[in-house]
């Protein structure tokens, strides 16, 4: 059930981009779902109604070679469907680019990748990071991820000319 407001001036042009959205795609949770290889009854489980239309508007810019852009309040759920995407384009092959100005961020956007992929299955996910002394932390305050500048890891990626597609570290 939807929960969040927009505001009144951007409420026509949303309305009608998922309406082109639906006439499109049809059932737009099924979409969702069977991208994210999970069924439609579970969806509301990973994410909202309304991150499921985000999700949806993406794709479908995606799809069209077109750029979007994601701007929420905080809190909104922003970071839920990014992993999303992330997991609808891992599942397609596609390799993922996760830049962030502030390091604690990447804990953070770690979580919603386990909410969004659950405990057993992000454990499939080798997060590299190339930012300074950056670490991931998850829910149970465990290191899952460090890179130092210097380190021989870290080395070895700025070294790299290009990584393969689908290339995970």
């Amino acid at each position: 059930k939807p929960v969040g407001m927009i505001p009144k001036r951007l409420e026509e042009s949303i309305h009608n981009a998922l309406l082109d959205l639906q006439r499109k795609y049809g059932d737009v949770d099924k979409l969702i779902a069977k991208s994210m290889g999970i069924s439609k009854k579970d969806i509301g489980n990973y994410i909202s109604a309304e991150q499921v239309d985000a999700v949806a508007l993406f794709m479908d810019a995606f799809s069209r070679k077109q750029d979007a852009i994601l701007a929420d309040e905080t809190g909104f759920g922003k970071g839920r469907v990014l992993a999303s995407l992330v997991k609808i384009g891992l599942r397609k092959g596609k390799t993922v680019l996760f830049l962030t100005e502030n390091s604690q961020l990447f804990s953070d956007f770690y979580r919603d990748l386990t909410d969004v992929y659950g405990e057993d299955d992000i454990k499939n996910i080798v997060p590299t990071m190339l930012h300074g002394n950056a670490k991931i932390i998850n829910t149970k305050s465990e290191l899952i991820a460090k890179i130092s500048r210097g380190s021989k890891s870290y080395n070895a990626m700025m070294d790299k000319k290009y990584f393969e597609k689908g290339e995970t570290k």
